[in-house]
């Protein structure tokens, strides 16, 4: 079993999100723990029970991502926002 993040902006919206959304159920499905982490509370599509939903503070997501990846060993996270980690 890996540990996976996928950081997403919402789950809003019918292209990245549910792509990633459905990337995240195929993974849970074969037995890993799978977190998405979200910036907006806002969602289009409810996540399954088995995959961890973490949204982040707007007011400063950067540091706490930072702080969110530093305390779980994640495996493989995902991410496309790079600026977070600036």
């Amino acid at each position: 079993m890996k540990t996976i993040g996928i950081l997403l902006g919402s789950l809003a919206g019918a292209g990245a999100e549910k792509s990633l959304l459905t990337l995240a159920i195929a993974l849970a499905n074969k037995g890993h723990l799978v977190h998405l982490v979200l910036l907006k509370d806002v969602f289009d599509f409810p996540a399954p029970e088995r995959i961890r939903l973490i949204v982040l503070n707007p007011n400063n997501p950067a540091k706490q991502l930072n702080q969110l990846t530093s305390s779980i060993d994640f495996d493989l996270f995902i991410c496309s926002r790079i600026e977070l980690y600036a």
